[in-house]
């Protein structure tokens, strides 16, 4: 038996939520005490990258 399909729109609330998700253990990620020197070099990367749709 073939599990239902999601809907479109919980599709899209999934994709969001996952994509802050990501975007939060990467600050996580960056603010560990072994990592503190690059912090403010990867927040200012991060500000200027150019998003693509």
């Amino acid at each position: 038996m073939e599990a239902p399909k999601m809907p479109a729109p919980l599709r899209a609330v999934h994709q969001l939520v996952s994509e802050a998700v990501a975007n939060l253990q990467e600050v996580l990620r960056y603010t560990e005490p072994d990592q503190a020197h690059t912090w403010k070099r990867m927040t200012l990367y991060r500000t200027t990258e150019r998003q693509t749709p």
